[in-house]
């Protein structure tokens, strides 16, 4: 296929091709391969974590490099910064079990609604290099306050239930 500038480019090359055939071939064992428990029980364990892993892989990366950087070479091990990253930060992959009624649905709307704001001011204008501080300050603080509006349990909904005092 011609392009206009007259580059050429392959619509189907065989790689991908290969790669989504061989999948395609192995699904059937895959299947009865996770048929097992010890298989299943071991796919649902790492997969409980593996947004956590997804997530943090590229700072402990960026710290390794970094590391290796600065003492002159690169056989520090990924491994030694992502383990310690996944332990402090997976707890947080697990939501807290809800406590009492939640609160009113504006409340969400407006934590969101604040956050994506905050979020779209950091993409249009930076992080840094702004103001006193030499940090988008409007941006950042629209965040994370939308977040702490949406998590705060402040104007939680009492439950009728429960008796004050």
């Amino acid at each position: 296929m011609e392009r206009a500038s007259g580059a050429r480019f392959r619509l189907l090359r065989p790689g991908p091709i290969l790669q989504g055939g061989l999948l395609l071939s192995a699904e059937a064992h895959a299947r009865r391969w996770l048929t097992s428990r010890l298989a299943w029980t071991a796919t649902v364990a790492i997969n409980v974590k593996i947004m956590t892993l997804f997530i943090w892989h590229l700072t402990a990366t960026t710290v390794v490099v970094l590391a290796a950087y600065l003492v002159g070479g690169f056989g520090l091990r990924l491994a030694i910064a992502l383990i310690p990253l996944v332990m402090v930060f997976g707890r947080f992959e697990r939501p807290r079990a809800p406590r009492g009624r939640q609160a009113p649905a504006w409340r969400y709307v407006l934590g969101a609604l604040m956050t994506v704001n905050g979020l779209a001011l950091l993409a249009a204008q930076g992080v840094g290099g702004h103001g006193r501080f030499g940090l988008n300050v409007w941006g950042l603080a629209l965040a994370l306050v939308g977040i702490g509006v949406v998590e705060s349990r402040i104007g939680a909904l009492r439950d009728p239930g429960k008796s004050r005092g």
